[in-house]
């Protein structure tokens, strides 16, 4: 152990010394390879100091905040640790464990409803379809006017046609197949009587007209939430989802707000009352 501890001290030193902990790969620099050929350090170790040097240099570079982003896969994984920690707290069987974990990861993900995230584009139908659709609309339009109509309302059915083909190009958004999801699923919550499911779909069709970081990163959000996972613990009898969701959606919100290097902006923890980032 002491020999090892010595090796990786002495190659800091020598990388400090000559390179100035400059970025080196395995099959471009040189230095990694002498390191390695020489048995200075040994190729875990040395990957190992390019991961930490490497996250040390985005973090300071120019001496700027938010060089480094959290993206969603890290906000899933928080989350569904979250979800792993209250099953070791409960001590669930295995299935539920991974039930919860589930639900934390996405959990971890439903803050960023409102902006062009992970989950918005998993659970949304993408607006390629919709247009698609209006598209085909138009041609039908355009062939039942000329076979079919005339007079006036010939050309008025070219006109309208025409416009379902080009405008939705135009007018339909990512956001928008958000909104038409929530709806979706509100309709489907009112024919199954499902309260918990009527729930979310408001949250969904809510969060399809904020700005990003605004009301689904505050307490309100969490709040309202943790509402939907109450009801939907007290709906499917899954011990636990309650608190991996709340947790989880928590997490995410910690993990974005402005007391960590990699965030440019915190999170407006009591909007609308105040402002103030955290």
């Amino acid at each position: 152990m002491t020999c090892y501890l010595f090796r990786l001290i002495l190659a800091c030193i020598y990388l400090q010394k000559f390179h100035g902990f400059k970025r080196f790969k395995k099959t471009k620099n040189r230095l990694y390879k002498e390191t390695v050929q020489n048995k200075v350090i040994s190729p875990v170790v040395g990957r190992f100091l390019c991961f930490i040097e490497r996250l040390f240099d985005i973090i300071k570079t120019n001496g700027k905040r938010g060089c480094l982003r959290l993206k969603g896969s890290s906000h899933l994984a928080i989350g569904g640790a979250a979800g792993l920690g209250v099953a070791l707290y409960l001590h669930t069987d295995p299935l539920t464990t991974a039930s919860l974990i589930g639900i934390g990861s996405v959990a971890g993900l439903a803050p960023d409803l409102d902006v062009n995230g992970k989950l918005s584009n998993r659970i949304t139908i993408s607006k390629k379809w919709l247009i698609l659709f209006f598209a085909a609309a138009g041609l039908l339009l355009i062939g039942y006017s000329y076979f079919t109509l005339s007079g006036f309302t010939q050309p008025a059915g070219f006109v309208i046609g025409l416009c379902l083909m080009l405008l939705p190009r135009l007018f339909i958004k990512q956001r928008t197949m958000l909104f038409v999801t929530g709806a979706a699923l509100a309709y489907a919550a009112w024919y199954t009587d499902i309260f918990w499911l009527l729930l979310l779909s408001i949250f969904i069709i809510v969060s399809s007209f904020l700005a990003h970081r605004s009301l689904t990163h505050s307490i309100i959000g969490t709040a309202c939430f943790a509402a939907i996972a109450w009801h939907f613990e007290q709906s499917v009898q899954l011990e636990g989802s309650f608190l991996a969701g709340t947790l989880a959606y928590a997490s995410h919100l910690v993990a974005d707000m402005k007391i960590w290097p990699v965030n440019k902006k915190g999170v407006k923890w009591f909007q609308p009352l105040f402002n103030k980032e955290f």
